[in-house]
Order: structure tokens, then C-alpha cells, then sequence
């Protein structure tokens, strides 16, 4: 009898940081627990409502890159900054350091400090993804963290936040 052997579909591989070098430019890509994720770049309501989230958050706890680095109370506000977490890479709409913990003359396109604070801004396509698995990445890192969101009408931004001792908390 004449048997005919099959092959077997192999199993997924983990996506690795060259998955993340060979995406598509025009694409926000993020490697979130082996997985790659690629998404469009953000549309303008929710670019407008990360906008004007970091502006009032610059200007209320905004840090000073001139700082001797022992100025407690400055923070180093960045919009989409790449942070590599361990084996994740991701990417918030807004991250924030305490001056003394951010590293000075940074020649690198991303930052392996955890940010004090990150701030998501919420939109459908993406707001599975940020208050799930990259909240709990978040987590695990020792991250606080914020949410903020984007309206579809007005791009308005809504968020609470109030800070804590050592920085921002979230008030959900």
C-alpha cells in the first residue's frame, strides 16, 4: 500500500527586532510578547488629542534638558518615543521621565529606561491593544501609567491624571 506523507504547517516563530527593522516605514510597528504588530500611522483626531495632551502636561511637569540632572519635579516629556522593554519593543503616543533617570545625549531611536509614566491615547483600532497586553508590559517594566483618549468629532482629548509623590498617577 502506497502511503503519501503529509507535511505538517510548522509552528509560528516569535517575531524578532529585524521583524521590527524590515516593517514598513509608513507604519507604526511594535513587538509586544513575540508578536509583531503593525498598524497605520495615527489619524488626526488622535494625533490632535496626543498633541494637545502633551502640551499641557509639558507645560505643567515639562522637564529641562539643561537640568544638572538633580532636579527633582522636571520630567522629559517625549511624543511616540521606542522603548524596548526586555524583548518587546513599543511605542506610546507619550512617555515621560524623571530628568535624572532619562540618559542625556541619547545618540539612539529608542530607550531601554523605563519610562516614570506612559500615556496611551485611545483610539478603536488601537485601544485593545494598549489597555491590554502592553498595559501589563507596562506593568511588569514598574511603569505608571495614564490613559488618555480621542474623540472622533472634536479630537478633544479627556484624560484624569493627578500626581503622586514620586511622579503621575492614573485615576481610572
Amino acid at each position: 500500500m502506497l502511503s503519501i506523507a503529509r507535511k505538517l504547517p510548522e509552528p509560528p516563530r516569535n517575531a524578532t527586532y529585524q521583524d521590527v527593522l524590515d516593517a514598513p516605514e509608513n507604519m507604526v510597528t511594535q513587538l509586544i510578547d513575540g508578536e509583531l504588530h503593525l498598524h497605520a500611522r495615527p489619524v488626526d483626531p488622535h494625533v490632535w488629542a496626543g498633541w494637545k495632551l502633551s502640551i499641557q502636561i509639558e507645560h505643567r511637569y515639562g522637564g529641562n534638558f539643561d537640568s544638572d540632572g538633580d532636579a527633582s519635579g522636571d520630567w522629559v516629556i517625549l511624543p511616540e518615543p521606542e522603548l524596548r522593554l526586555g524583548k518587546d519593543a513599543l511605542v506610546p503616543d507619550i512617555a515621560g521621565w524623571r530628568v535624572n533617570k532619562h540618559p542625556r545625549n541619547q545618540a539612539n531611536s529608542f530607550s531601554e529606561v523605563v519610562p516614570n509614566w506612559v500615556c496611551e491615547v485611545l483610539s478603536p483600532t488601537t485601544r485593545n491593544i494598549d489597555l491590554g497586553r502592553k498595559s501589563d508590559i507596562y506593568a511588569r517594566a514598574r511603569a505608571s501609567r495614564i490613559s488618555g483618549s480621542s474623540t472622533r468629532r472634536s479630537g478633544r482629548c479627556r484624560y484624569r491624571s493627578s500626581p503622586a509623590e514620586n511622579g503621575f498617577r492614573s485615576r481610572h
